[in-house]
């Protein structure tokens, strides 16, 4: 259950995000051209990875701790892969 309740604060700090920025997802994400990467060989094109910025401006309270916790500065592929999980397991227990 402890993981089930940890896969829930990715999606409190994922709406939280949401709220802050509406639609406008640009304003929460920003691209990392591949900074702190280690390849054991070059790539024939550069890399990035989306990762969610390490702070939002707003007011909003609820879900912060959990998105300061649990995703700023992460990859976003690491939350989308725990809401997948989250929601796969949901329907599971459907």
């Amino acid at each position: 259950m402890g993981e089930l309740v940890r896969r829930g604060a990715y999606v409190l700090g994922f709406r939280y995000a949401r709220n802050v920025v509406h639609h406008e997802w640009a304003d929460a994400l920003h691209a990392d051209l591949g900074g702190g990467l280690v390849l054991l060989s070059p790539l024939p094109a550069r890399f990035f990875e989306w990762r969610w910025r390490g702070e939002l401006q707003s007011t909003k309270q609820r879900g912060r701790a959990e998105y300061e916790a649990h995703l700023a500065d992460q990859p976003v592929r690491f939350t989308l892969e725990a809401l997948e999980s989250l929601y796969a397991k949901v329907l599971d227990d459907l």
